[in-house]
C-alpha cells in the first residue's frame, strides 16, 4: 500500500529500465542470453528455416549459435543486464518486534540455478493468488499495541502501451470489525503518483505527495479464497472468487501485467506478490500467532493459470510486512510462525534453445523438420530415436498430391530436415453427353478426346474435339472438359421378312435440329450431325414390305386372276 521510505529517498531518481525486450522479429547476438515468454505452439526461423519449435505455452532460454534476424511469431524474448540486482532490494527490516518483510511468494522475473541467475520475466494478462487459512492467526503490531488483523495482498504492475507503470494491489484484510477487500492503484511512472480520468467504483485520495485509487467493500467471514487481477484494453478487473469486484478504467491502452528484473520510476522491482503483511496505517506489521497460511499464485500463460517459473520468499514493493517464514511444498508456500528469509522457493527447470536445431530440455534433443505440401511437422527427438512417418495424399480441391513412399523410417543422428518426394494429380472433370466422368491423372500426362467414345440407343457418337481446345489437352491444372462429338446414326433398314428395304426414312434429331437419311438400294442408312454435346434421338420409319417384293406380288396376283378365269 504505501512504500518504503527509503526506497523512495534512494530512487527518487529516474525510473530504471535493466531489461530490453522485442517480439516478432528478433535481432538477436551469438552465444547472448534471451529469455523467452509464448502462449500459443510456434517457431523460430532463421535464414535456413525453422530452428526451434515451441510447444504449447512457457517460457524457456535462447543462447543463438548464430546471431541475425529470426522470426518468431508470438514470442517475446529479453536480455537483461544483471537481472540478479534486482534482488537487492528485497529486505528484511528490523522492526521494535523483530525482523519483518512482505513474506509469501514474490516473482522477480529472475532465477538462480546451480549459481547461475537467468532472467525470466513475464508479460501477460491476468494474475490470481489464493490462499488457506488453516487455524490461523495473527496481530497487526504498532506504537499503541497488537491488535487482531492482517492483510493478504496480490500485488502486481501494470504497463500500458505509452510506457506508463501503475501498481495494482488486491488485498483481503482483517481486523476486529471483520473481513474487508480494498483495492489500491498507484501511478509508478515516476517518484510521485498521480492518476487522472480513472474510472471505477472507488474514489481518489492522497496518501502525502502521492494520488491514488482506492476501493473499500466487507466481505462475510473467509477461511479461504482467490483473488484475481486481469489487465485488457484500457481496464483493469479485479475478482475475489470469481466474482467481479471493481473494474477500473484507465486513459490508456494496451494494459498488460508484467513482472520483470527491472526497476519502476520509483527505483523498486517490478515483482509480483502474494505475501502477508500488517492491517495498514500505522499497524503495517503482523505477527504469525499460530496456524498457516497457504498460498498460490498463478500468472496466465496461453489459456491457463499456471505457477511462475520462479518464485522468492519476500517480496518487495509494498509496505506492509510481517514477522513470519514462509516454506515451500512444491507450488505453494506456507506462511507460519518464524522469521523471514530471503531464499528461492523454487525454479523450474527451463528449457535451452541454440537456434541451431538443438535443445537442452534435461537431455539433449534434435529438431527433426518434415516438410510437407501442406505445412511442416516439427518434432524433438534424442539420438539414436527411431522414427517412422506416414506420408499422408494431400488433397486440396482439384489437386491431389500423392507420396511417392508411403512411409519413411530414420534414424536420429542430428538436426534433420526431411522433404519427401511428392507427385501431383489433377482432377479431370469431364462432360460427355452430360455424363459426368471424373478423373485425377498425374501433371503432364495428356488427355484425348477418343478415349470418350459412345454409343446410346443405337446411335454412335464420335468425338471431335474439347470445347474450347483441341484433340488432346496436356494435363497441368484441373480442368472441366466438355466433349464434342459427332452424332451418327447408321444401319439397314429391313422388311417384315428381314430383306432390305429401300427408301425407309432414318431420322436424327440433336436438339432443335433434325436431319434424315433414305435407305439406299442395299436398305443402308447413315444419318449424321456434327458438334454434338447432348444425346440425340433417333428413329427408323421402315417400309414394312420391301420394294424388291412389288413385282413379284403384282406377278402372283395376276397369274391367280388368270386361273380363275380359266375355270369358268
Amino acid at each position: 500500500m504505501r512504500f518504503p521510505i527509503l526506497l523512495l529517498l534512494l530512487v527518487a531518481i529516474a525510473y530504471a529500465q535493466l531489461c530490453v525486450s522485442q517480439a516478432g522479429r528478433l535481432y538477436l547476438a551469438s552465444g547472448a542470453l534471451y529469455s523467452i515468454e509464448w502462449n500459443n505452439a510456434t517457431a523460430i526461423s532463421g535464414p535456413q528455416g525453422v530452428e526451434a519449435a515451441l510447444e504449447g505455452a512457457g517460457w524457456a532460454l535462447l543462447v543463438p549459435q548464430s546471431g541475425g534476424a529470426y522470426e518468431a511469431p508470438g514470442v517475446v524474448a529479453s536480455s537483461c543486464i544483471n537481472p540478479q540486482g534486482v534482488l537487492n532490494y528485497a529486505k528484511i527490516y528490523n522492526t521494535p518486534w523483530g525482523p519483518a518483510a512482505p513474506v509469501g511468494l514474490a516473482y522477480y522475473g529472475v532465477a538462480e540455478r546451480d549459481g547461475d541467475y537467468y532472467p525470466e520475466p513475464y508479460l501477460g494478462s491476468e494474475v490470481a493468488g489464493c490462499f488457506r487459512l488453516l487455524n490461523f492467526t495473527a496481530v497487526s503490531l504498532s506504537p499503541l499495541g497488537p491488535t487482531a488483523g492482517y492483510s493478504i495482498q496480490l500485488n502486481a504492475y501494470v504497463r500500458s502501451n505509452s510506457g506508463h507503470i501503475y501498481w495494482a494491489q488486491e488485498l483481503v484484510r482483517y481486523s476486529p470489525s471483520g473481513f474487508e477487500l480494498l483495492i489500491n492503484l498507484w501511478n509508478m511512472t515516476s517518484s510521485v503518483s498521480t492518476l487522472r480520468g480513472v474510472r471505477g467504483l472507488g474514489s481518489l485520495a492522497f496518501y502525502g505527495e502521492d494520488l491514488y485509487y482506492y476501493y473499500l467493500a466487507p466481505l462475510p467471514n473467509l477461511t479461504a479464497g482467490c483473488m484475481e487481477i486481469r489487465a485488457s484494453g484500457d481496464s483493469l478487473e479485479f475478482l475475489l472468487n470469481g466474482t467481479l469486484m471493481d473494474k477500473v478504467v484507465l486513459p490508456e491502452a494496451g494494459l498488460q501485467i508484467a513482472a520483470e528484473p527491472s526497476l519502476n520510476g520509483r527505483g523498486l522491482p517490478m515483482d509480483l506478490e502474494l505475501v502477508l503483511g500488517g492491517y495498514g496505517g500505522v499497524a503495517d506489521v503482523a505477527l504469525v500467532e499460530r496456524g498457516s497460511l497457504e498460498l498460490k499464485l498463478y500468472v496466465a500463460v496461453g489459456t491457463s493459470l499456471v505457477p511462475p517459473p520462479s518464485v522468492w520468499s519476500i517480496g518487495a514493493s509494498t509496505r506492509e510486512i510481517a514477522i513470519a517464514a514462509a516454506s515451500p511444498r512444491g507450488a505453494e508456500a506456507f506462511v507460519d510462525k518464524g522469521e523471514p528469509q530471503m531464499s528461492q522457493l523454487w525454479a523450474q527447470p527451463l528449457c535451452v534453445y541454440y537456434l541451431n536445431g538443438t535443445r537442452y530440455c534435461g537431455r539433449t534433443e534434435y529438431l527433426v523438420s518434415l516438410a510437407l505440401p501442406n505445412g511442416s511437422r516439427l518434432l524433438w527427438a534424442p539420438r539414436g530415436a527411431n522414427l517412422t512417418f506416414h506420408l499422408p495424399t494431400i488433397r486440396q480441391g482439384g489437386l491431389e498430391l500423392r507420396p511417392e513412399a508411403s512411409e519413411l523410417n530414420l534414424t536420429v543422428e542430428g538436426p534433420l530436415r526431411l522433404r519427401p518426394e511428392y507427385e501431383a494429380y489433377f482432377k479431370v472433370y469431364v462432360d460427355a453427353l452430360g455424363s459426368a466422368v471424373e478423373l485425377w491423372l498425374p501433371n503432364g500426362s495428356r488427355l484425348t478426346a477418343s478415349q470418350f467414345y459412345r454409343a446410346i440407343a443405337g446411335v454412335a457418337y464420335e468425338p471431335l474435339y474439347f470445347a474450347g481446345g483441341g484433340r488432346e489437352i496436356a494435363v497441368a491444372h484441373p480442368l472441366n472438359l466438355t466433349v464434342v462429338y459427332t452424332a451418327v446414326y447408321r444401319g439397314r433398314a429391313d422388311d417384315l421378312l428381314g430383306l432390305p428395304s429401300p427408301l425407309s426414312v432414318a431420322v436424327l434429331q440433336c436438339g432443335n435440329a433434325t436431319t434424315y437419311s433414305l435407305a439406299g438400294l442395299d436398305g443402308e442408312y447413315n444419318a449424321t450431325y456434327p458438334r454434338v454435346v447432348e444425346v440425340c434421338s433417333a428413329h427408323l420409319f421402315s417400309i414394312p414390305i420391301s420394294l424388291y417384293l412389288s413385282p413379284l406380288a403384282l406377278l402372283l396376283f395376276t397369274r391367280k386372276l388368270f386361273r380363275r378365269r380359266n375355270v369358268y
